[in-house]
């Protein structure tokens, strides 16, 4: 089984041809030295070849393992490719550090600190110390938050 596709079989210092799976787009492989590249930052090459951005490796290896992800050398490819989306609210969070604050016990954010507790738990604990309705961090508008002064 061929790795270089027909249409480019004739590219010069051409190791290898993939199709990144983000970005639909061949990247090209490329011994920099047979194909008369710019070799200071490295021997070999990892192309888009719909964009000809152009990535430099001290090792075959390294070029292969950009090759599946162009989104993270080549600029275009990286504004085509959506964001992962943010990660859901943890209300269960912001419950524990509400019930928390509740409780009004002594050493209470420094135990979450040790924990680790996820952000939405200060959210929690802090709405209900300053009273602030619940889940205000989660559901307050820009400007209710500016009046509490977190804008």
């Amino acid at each position: 089984m061929s790795r270089i596709p027909a249409f480019a079989a004739d590219y010069a210092g051409l190791v290898q041809m993939t199709r990144a799976r983000s970005t639909g787009h061949y990247v090209g492989i490329y011994d920099g030295t047979a194909a008369g590249m710019d070799t200071e930052a490295g021997r070999w090459q990892t192309v888009c070849e719909a964009h000809d951005s152009i990535c430099s490796h001290r090792t075959l290896a390294l070029a292969r393992e950009h090759s599946h992800a162009p989104e993270g050398w080549c600029e275009p490819c990286g504004d085509q490719v959506e964001a992962p989306p943010a990660p859901a609210y943890d209300s269960a969070s912001y419950r524990r550090g509400w019930a928390a604050s509740e409780r009004a016990g002594d050493g209470a954010l420094d135990r979450a600190d040790g924990r680790g507790e996820k952000d939405e738990w200060y959210d929690g604990y802090m709405d209900h110390a300053v009273g602030r309705p619940k889940y205000f961090h989660r559901d307050a508008s820009d400007a209710e938050k500016a009046e509490w002064g977190l804008a």
